[in-house]
């Protein structure tokens, strides 16, 4: 994995993740229908500490500020400096498998665009699950299917290859660490990056129907578990 981490450490990929992804007005209604369903997912008490991993440029940090405090952490030193402009409590330089903070001491751990760049989700749960609290929750992100799973020279531009994970077998990993699955949404019918290269009103039109096309059609799918034992 130490392509992706060349890749994201740099300052250009720091300073361009959000114009590259989300770009012109089709990226910013993509990134608008992402964080209203985050918003969704997220849980509604205000005394909760919650973790944001990776942080990279701390995009949600608006959204966590409901909660008493917020923690960012992330590998790459370049994506904290951008965080760094957001309002984080505390701000983390580590890997998202071995973070230092004391175990059983958040009350949530939001973790997007990490797991579609490994192979194995497994020593990101249990880190996850060492951190939370008994009925803290986990929320993620996973895609069903990227042209970067497949495709080499994709692969290359944008920093690595896209993994995929199966339903049955990210529900039977969370359970293994005392995980139960609250709730889930999926969303969108190609790849985010797509979007912003496609005209405002044939992405406005793409998720206007996404209501009627089914779920296993869908690329991504956010993901809301609790913590019910240990």
């Amino acid at each position: 994995m130490e392509i992706k981490k060349d890749f994201y450490k740099k300052k250009d990929v720091a300073d361009d993740y959000l114009e590259f992804r989300y770009g012109g007005n089709s990226g910013k209604l993509v990134l608008g229908e992402e964080n209203s369903t985050l918003q969704g997912l997220l849980p509604h008490y205000k005394e909760g500490i919650v973790l944001d991993v990776p942080v990279g440029t701390g995009r949600i940090s608006n959204m966590l500020n409901i909660y008493k405090k917020k923690i960012g952490a992330d590998f790459s030193k370049e994506m904290l400096n951008k965080a760094k402009e957001k309002e984080y409590s505390s701000l983390i330089r580590c890997d998202a498998e071995c973070i230092p903070l004391i175990k059983h001491s958040m009350d949530i751990v939001i973790s997007l665009r990490l797991f579609s760049h490994y192979k194995s989700m497994d020593p990101f749960i249990k880190e996850y699950s060492r951190l939370l609290k008994i009925n803290g929750v986990l929320i993620f992100d996973t895609v069903r299917w990227s042209p970067r799973s497949i495709q080499p020279e994709v692969c290359k531009i944008l920093g690595g290859k896209v993994f995929v994970h199966i339903r049955k077998n990210i529900i039977k990993l969370l359970a293994s660490y005392g995980f139960e699955l609250v709730d889930q949404k999926s969303r969108f019918l190609l790849p985010n990056i797509f979007y912003r290269y496609l005209p405002y009103c044939i992405t406005k039109g793409i998720i206007s129907i996404e209501k009627f096309i089914p779920d296993s059609l869908k690329v991504t799918t956010f993901w809301k578990f609790q913590k019910i034992n240990n």
